[in-house]
């Protein structure tokens, strides 16, 4: 039997497991860094705007197989409510992921990468996820420490979701 060439693997439940989705703690989080937050607003008052967007827009983009990035959102939700955070968009990223979901190495994740690695199998990622792709490079390092992808693709780089055959012919 032949080896395969690569391997590409999915971020979410098949390298790293992520608890339920708490928007709720990850809006408390972000919020302990507002400079400014002149409308007083709230983590519910967030989350409660964020899921009229999902409702009104959002879905619409996830029918047409699309990503919504973000950090785009994220400067739309902030300059909305007046909000300034004194952090970069990649901490605000990663302390709103990290509260929101943290993470775990799924078991025997590590060493399926090292069995592959060490038959000179090369591997990359390819999530449909929100974030940015440096937030999510940023995670699987810290969560997966030495391993050995070759390329780390959040498909909000790039609008299109897997399947889209859009987001492999680049």
């Amino acid at each position: 039997m032949a080896l395969p060439k690569m391997v590409l693997f999915d971020y979410g439940e098949t390298l790293v497991h992520e608890d339920d989705f708490d928007a709720m703690a990850g809006n408390e989080a972000l919020l302990r860094f507002a400079r400014q937050n002149p409308e007083h607003v709230t983590a519910l008052q967030l989350q409660e705007f964020v899921q009229k967007l999902q409702e009104d827009t959002l879905r619409h983009a996830r029918t047409l197989n699309l990503e919504a990035h973000n950090r785009i959102f994220n400067r739309f939700l902030f300059e909305y409510f007046g909000l300034e955070l004194a952090l970069t968009p990649l901490q605000a990223e990663t302390i709103f992921w990290d509260a929101a979901a943290p993470g775990s190495p799924m078991p025997g994740i590590c060493e399926v990468l090292e069995f592959l690695h060490c038959r000179g199998i090369r591997t990359g990622v390819v999530s449909n996820i929100s974030f940015s792709g440096e937030a999510l490079a940023e995670r699987v390092n810290r969560l997966l420490p030495g391993n050995h992808f070759e390329f780390i693709i959040a498909s909000s780089e790039y609008l299109f979701r897997k399947p889209s055959p859009r987001l492999f012919g680049i």
